[in-house]
């Protein structure tokens, strides 16, 4: 029985791309390509590996042509993917992240991005519901970005100001059980905001201990001197704080230039995750094509 035209270049992709050899998977596909023009999983597997080779414009071309010839919700997600890494607008994300959802594809890795995406426009309540749908997966990349979004929507619903009445003990009933790196940093976070906006030196003095020790429990977490770096810069006065100081010994700031962030770390602001991770094994850029694209 003769082979399928591309059938051998299309499982050398497959096998490049779970490897991580993005530019090797990228040649492969367009191998496939040349002979099976009309192939959506050939041009969506070729724009997931260019995304891969941080080729991100040339990986949102390719995402189109497949949904060009095969409407696939999960090729939408896949869009909004490359349309987050190529710095587009929020809305333009948005937009490809409600159609994913209302043309019927469900992955943790979608719901943690809506509850960002109406995170950056201030809608709680919308946020809150897609996140905590996220905050169900068993994938403990998902499950890390999900907490941290989270707590970013309750810090953001604190951090207004005026602050509401009763903003201190609500803050403390919030974070009481934050224990996620990325949940830790927004309490460091939050409590370096009520130091710089209070008028009483005790006070100041009080919140910027308790910054500090949310610090300690984020570096148990797995927090770095890069988060410690970040915080610093935003509230200078940590500086003279002794528990600082040790932590500040044991996680030194560089004197190197510090290396740019990957395209899917945050630090203190919304957290990302790629929108195609279904199950608990998967992690960036690991889901497959399918032949169903």
């Amino acid at each position: 029985m003769t082979p399928a035209p591309g059938s051998q270049a299309r499982a050398d992709a497959l096998r490049a791309f779970t490897q991580r050899q993005y530019t090797v998977a990228r040649d492969h596909w367009s191998q496939v390509i040349e002979v099976r023009p009309d192939s959506a999983e050939a041009w969506f597997g070729r724009g997931r590996a260019r995304q891969g080779a941080g080729q991100f414009q040339q990986a949102l071309s390719d995402l189109h042509e497949s949904l060009a010839l095969r409407p696939s919700g999960r090729t939408l997600a896949a869009i909004s993917d490359a349309l987050y890494l190529t710095d587009a607008g929020t809305a333009q994300i948005g937009d490809a992240l409600k159609k994913a959802l209302a043309a019927g594809y469900r992955s943790p890795g979608l719901f943690n991005n809506l509850g960002a995406f109406y995170l950056e426009l201030d809608h709680y309540d919308e946020a809150e519901k897609h996140l905590n749908e996220a905050l169900r997966s068993a994938n403990p990349e998902v499950q890390e970005a999900a907490r941290t979004n989270l707590a970013r929507v309750a810090y953001r619903r604190i951090a207004v100001r005026p602050y509401p009445p009763g903003w201190e003990q609500d803050s403390r009933q919030i974070t009481a059980n934050w224990q996620s790196r990325g949940e830790l940093l927004q309490g460091a976070l939050l409590q370096s905001l009520f130091a710089q906006t209070t008028s009483s030196p005790d006070e100041k003095e009080r919140m910027v201990q308790e910054c500090v020790r949310f610090l300690e429990r984020a570096i148990v977490a797995g927090a770095t001197a890069a988060d410690l770096d970040q915080l610093e810069d935003m509230l200078p006065d940590l500086t003279s704080e002794p528990g600082f100081q040790r932590l500040r010994i044991q996680h030194p700031r560089s004197t190197k230039s510090q290396p740019p962030r990957t395209w899917r770390e945050t630090r203190f602001t919304t957290r990302w995750v790629d929108p195609l991770i279904e199950s608990a094994a998967d992690h960036s850029l690991r889901p497959l094509p399918d032949a169903s694209i």
